[in-house]
């Protein structure tokens, strides 16, 4: 049955009320009192940035404060990867990608594996095996020094670096031959693939595999 259209009064009122509602609930999770039952709070984002983006350091801070108080579990519902245009990949492929695998910095970081690190998320109960890979960690610092230094160098080889590791964990079996010389070929040519169907493809088409992942590593 349909509703009687209402005034914005109204509707603003009852959107207020229901918010209103929902932090009240929040907060008296928040202040349980010890002893009794540990609640558990199932936080939802459509995409891997909302909740990091928006509340996670109030998360983080009530964890520090009152330790143990409550669980906090996280699903990330989409990769995101739509929100990632064909253009702007294409760009990134052409203008860090392929630049950078002529470079010995490439040379020295494929010799020593460095694009083969764990990239799983952890099982439940284990630690994340991506914090303890050094070239993980080194890629992340790249782009900071890059963002903090204003160096498009070091902006470019991040950029480039977590693209080409995707790569390597998405093409079937390159992990695997890393760092091998006919690895390097592979990868080579899932650039070129790659590249080959973003400059053929309508804004809107279906992707393949292999830009999806991409895009969402993008994200």
């Amino acid at each position: 049955r349909r509703r009687a259209p209402a005034e914005p009064a109204a509707l603003q009122a009852l959107a207020h009320g229901s918010l209103l509602a929902k932090l009240e609930k929040g907060l008296a999770l928040a202040f349980t009192q010890e002893g009794s039952s540990q609640p558990l709070v199932l936080h939802t984002e459509p995409h891997p940035d909302d909740i990091v983006l928006s509340y996670l350091p109030f998360v983080v801070r009530e964890q520090e404060l009152h330790p143990g108080l409550t669980q906090h579990h996280f699903a990330v519902l989409t990769s995101g990867f739509r929100s990632v245009s064909n253009a702007y990949l294409q760009a990134r492929l052409e203008q860090d990608v392929l630049p950078f695998l002529q470079t010995a910095r490439f040379e020295a970081l494929w010799t020593q594996g460095a694009l083969g690190c764990p990239c799983r998320p952890p099982a439940p109960g284990e630690a994340d095996p991506r914090l303890a890979c050094p070239h993980r960690q080194d890629e992340v610092n790249t782009l900071l020094d890059g963002l903090a230094g204003s160096s498009p160098v070091l902006r470019s080889e991040a950029r480039a670096r977590r693209l080409l590791h995707g790569m390597v964990h998405h093409v079937a079996g390159l992990r695997a031959q890393c760092p091998a010389p006919e690895a390097r070929a592979q990868l080579e040519g899932a650039v070129r693939a790659a590249l080959a169907h973003l400059t053929t493809a309508y804004p809107g088409a279906p992707n393949t595999g292999l830009v999806q992942a991409l895009k969402t590593y993008i994200r």
